[in-house]
């Protein structure tokens, strides 16, 4: 019989943790469960088989006038990134991410200046209406 249930670390935590060590420690890293909104197991005859969770991950979005000149979209771009790892700190998020497209510019000034690099795996988004 499969059920669904919260996870707890204390009766959880080894059993994840040799399933992530078997099957995907070459894949990913688990990472922090800050902010994470739910954290499930299902079990199928009493024996962990799935974990899962979700947990929020700020996304930095610009919306700027491509016809305004360099430095005003160079000023522009610093002070929204400035802004937005600040809010990131203020609320302890540990990384923000950023999705481009067609504008190869942003995202060569986002790597370089800021640090931002490619994902592991396909970024995929599901709308939740």
């Amino acid at each position: 019989m499969l059920i669904t249930r919260d996870y707890d670390y204390e009766r959880d935590a080894q059993t994840v943790d040799k399933l992530w060590k078997a099957y995907y420690k070459d894949e990913f890293s688990i990472p922090s469960f800050d902010h994470t909104i739910i954290r499930r197991v299902i079990e199928v005859d009493d024996k962990l088989v799935a974990y899962g969770f979700a947990k929020l991950n700020p996304e930095a979005t610009l919306i700027l006038d491509p016809t305004m000149p360099k430095r005003f979209k160079v000023q522009a771009l610093r002070s929204l990134m400035f802004d937005a790892i600040r809010g990131c700190k203020e609320h302890n998020l540990s990384q923000l991410h950023a999705t481009i497209n067609n504008r190869p510019e942003y995202e060569k000034l986002l790597r370089k200046h800021y640090g931002f690099k490619d994902t592991n795996g396909t970024a995929l988004v599901m709308e939740i209406e």
